[in-house]
């Protein structure tokens, strides 16, 4: 299996865009009443979590016994690629894809009886799935999640912007003083960068006015 991370463009963005989608696919979940969701799309993982991984499922839980309505969030794949996956999104939970439908009943845990999936999964998998969650009834969520998939932030949409210009940076200007490696207001460990060499800003002041004209 293949597992990257995102690289350092837009990387924020990327973070910011997965959390978005993710709270969106809890919506869905709740208004369709599903006690899981599995994704196991590679372009729908990326767009949920920001990994690209070609052996992996995003599954999302309804926790039965709480007062509010609560889901646990994970990613299980190869246990070989778990360190990877904490490392490039750490607060991602992620577990081995072995232990996918383990512990069905006990604390948090009800048996699914309505589990949200994409049509386009292979028969082996959907058979897998049927054999992992016996009494649920599989619901078709393949265009919610194209809808999530084409929603973007305005980070992700810059950044894609600046990928079509074929672009060697992206300078975006916040509510915060100071510049800044990340944003300081969701990641404490931001670090402030004190110093941009003339020749860097120079080199993005002579293009305003190809910025102005688009």
């Amino acid at each position: 299996p293949q597992v990257s991370g995102r690289g350092r463009e837009g990387g924020h963005a990327a973070d910011v865009g997965a959390e978005m989608r993710i709270e969106e696919l809890k919506r869905i979940a709740h208004k369709r009443k599903l006690d899981r969701v599995l994704v196991a799309d590679q372009a729908n993982i990326r767009a949920l979590t920001g990994i690209n991984c070609d052996n992996a499922i995003v599954a999302i839980k309804r926790l039965s016994g709480c007062a509010v309505e609560k889901f646990d969030v994970a990613l299980y794949t190869d246990f070989r690629y778990v360190p990877m996956v904490h490392r490039v999104a750490p607060k991602l939970k992620v577990r081995d894809v072995k232990g996918l439908g383990n512990g069905e009943r006990g604390t948090g845990n009800r048996a699914a009886r309505r589990i949200g999936y994409e049509s386009s999964i292979s028969h082996a998998k959907s058979l897998e799935w049927q054999k992992k969650f016996p009494k649920a009834k599989f619901v078709d969520i393949s265009k919610d999640l194209a809808a999530i998939r084409a929603v973007k932030t305005p980070d992700e949409i810059a950044a894609l912007r600046a990928a079509e210009i074929r672009a060697d940076a992206i300078l975006m200007a916040k509510n915060v003083d100071h510049v800044y490696d990340k944003d300081p207001g969701k990641n404490p460990d931001a670090k402030l960068i004190e110093k941009i060499k003339k020749d860097f800003s120079q080199k993005f002041s002579s293009k305003e006015k190809l910025f102005r004209n688009e």
